[in-house]
């Protein structure tokens, strides 16, 4: 709310971007998530320290943060390294804290071979009922 100015308050960046990192610090995933806007917000980006802040909240099991990460590394945006084998496993993850999202593209990646998975269109099209929470469908292909 304070980094822009949500509730009636004055939006404040700096204070706010101060505030995401001490819940960071403290072990807070959201907190996490919300500095790395603040973080890739800037020119030029600080990639270092926003995959280093996405990492966290993924390591303290908030999926989707897995996920931005995954197609951050996977796409080489904002500044970030181009790492795809990492955003698959980073999807894999994601999709094991239920980040549904993640199951989408690990099932993407599993139906067309890539990025060190093996192609199985039986195991593309489970994870794929997973991200859509048990309907049939087959993964979309990129």
């Amino acid at each position: 709310m304070l980094d822009a100015g949500r509730g009636g308050l004055t939006p404040d960046p700096t204070r706010a971007a101060r505030l995401f990192e001490q819940a960071c610090d403290g072990g807070k995933a959201r907190g996490c998530y919300a500095l790395t806007d603040h973080v890739l917000a800037r020119t030029p980006p600080e990639a270092a320290r926003g995959e280093s802040h996405l990492s966290r909240a993924c390591d303290n099991e908030l999926g989707e943060t897995c996920v931005r990460l995954g197609v951050l590394l996977e796409l080489a945006l904002s500044g970030m390294p181009h790492a795809p084998d990492r955003a698959a496993t980073l999807h894999s993850r994601a999709c094991d804290l239920g980040a549904l999202l993640g199951c989408t593209y690990l099932a993407n990646l599993t139906y067309l071979g890539e990025r060190g998975l093996e192609r199985d269109t039986n195991r593309a099209v489970k994870r794929n009922e997973r991200a859509c929470g048990g309907a049939r469908s087959e993964p979309n292909a990129r």
